[in-house]
Parts: structure tokens; sequence; C-alpha cells
């Protein structure tokens, strides 16, 4: 289960670095590849970062 807590300090996280890739958010907070994944989905749906274009990173897309 993601909680507001990991999905708040995941946002702040994109914004630091200017956007993220699942396996950062895996390095950064210690999770798994399938939670890493729904948090990526998460930002992409909340539009926090642009969806997968085949490259690593994903880019912010809000300065929130």
């Amino acid at each position: 289960m993601i909680t507001n807590e990991l999905l708040n300090q995941a946002i702040e996280f994109a914004k630091k670095n200017n956007g993220c890739s699942g396996a950062d958010l895996q390095i950064e907070f210690s999770l798994g590849y399938n939670k890493a994944g729904q948090l990526m989905d998460i930002l992409e749906n909340e539009g926090i970062v642009y969806p997968f274009n085949g490259g690593r990173k994903r880019k912010l897309i809000k300065t929130l």
C-alpha cells in the first residue's frame, strides 16, 4: 500500500531531481519493483511527471 507520506516524499524527491524513474524510487525509498512502478503510475496520473517515453528518467511537469 502506498501511503500519503510515501507519495509526498516521492513528489519532493521528483521536484528535487527535476524528475525520476522507478529505479530511482527503488533506491531512494528501498522499494520493490512493483511498488515503485505503482508510485510512478500515480505520479504520472497526478500530472507530476511525464509518461514513459523510452528514457530512463521521467521529467517533471509540475513544480508544485
